[in-house]
């Protein structure tokens, strides 16, 4: 719900906070996380496997920036069984290399990072058909399933695209996912090597919805200390339900411990699946 909201409905019971003083606390609260957001990076991090994806957020007042430019909220989370789950967001004024390097600086040698390419893998039905089949396969057995049938399937869409996309126009929408897909082949096609991987980002992308839910509420972001607060705060809220933590009771707790905590052992006990009450 945006501030502004929130200010009018205090207004009705006798509250009197204007929305500039509610966002000036949020601000404040999201730099008091911090450590706590730190530490959830460094699980992230921790893990063989990492899902990444990214959705845009508007901030009117960044240096530098007209208010109409588009920044973007990345979101990262660890998989199954890889940790405590984390499901930690980011703010950043744009989705190019260097901030993607930023925010995977520190990430182990050898994990792998599942994103969507921007959307590349969403018709491939075959593949998700045997991947279905899988599930709840052991990494080892889903591998050979893998290297015996999702191989030969990825061929059969590798002739269908080689043979269409030069009889295609460039700038028709299939002529463009057909170069698009050409040009992320190389990545769709890595899955087939590690049954542990899996084909899609999907988990990621669920994960970054209550974000874009909430953006239609709120529009916008007034100032980059604004859009920090709010993805040190989405973070703290999903990762506290993915770990099956109410996120009010979590968030009460947070709040009551944090000023108290003094080494990183402290706020170590402040992540949501330590912290009890």
């Amino acid at each position: 719900m945006p501030l502004y909201r929130q200010a009018a409905l205090l207004r009705r019971f006798g509250g009197d906070l204007a929305s500039n003083t509610l966002a000036a606390g949020v601000v404040r609260i999201g730099r008091a996380v911090q450590p706590v957001i730190n530490l959830l990076r460094d699980h992230l991090l921790d893990s063989d496997l990492i899902y990444g994806d990214e959705t845009t957020v508007q901030v009117l007042k960044e240096p530098g920036k007209k208010a109409q430019t588009k920044s973007y909220m990345w979101a990262q989370m660890n998989a199954v069984g890889t940790g405590p789950p984390v499901r930690l967001f980011s703010y950043a004024s744009g989705r190019g290399g260097v901030h993607a390097e930023k925010l995977y600086a520190g990430i182990r040698e050898g994990a792998a990072l599942v994103s969507d390419g921007y959307e590349v893998y969403n018709g491939i039905a075959k593949l998700y058909g045997a991947e279905a089949l899988a599930r709840e396969w052991t990494p080892q057995r889903r591998q050979r399933l893998r290297a015996r049938y999702s191989a030969a399937v990825l061929r059969e869409i590798e002739q269908l695209m080689l043979a269409h996309l030069h009889s295609v126009a460039p700038s028709s929408l299939l002529g463009q996912a057909l170069h698009y897909l050409h040009g992320q082949w190389h990545k769709l096609v890595r899955f087939v090597h590690n049954g542990a991987w899996p084909l899609d980002s999907n988990p990621v992308e669920n994960a970054i919805r209550p974000f874009v839910v909430g953006r239609k509420g709120w529009l916008f972001a007034d100032t980059v200390g604004g859009a920090n607060a709010s993805a040190n705060l989405y973070s703290l809220v999903e990762t506290a339900k993915a770990n099956g933590v109410e996120p009010y009771r979590y968030l009460v707790a947070l709040f009551k411990k944090l000023p108290l905590a003094e080494t990183a052992d402290d706020y170590e006990a402040l992540l949501p699946w330590r912290l009890t009450q």
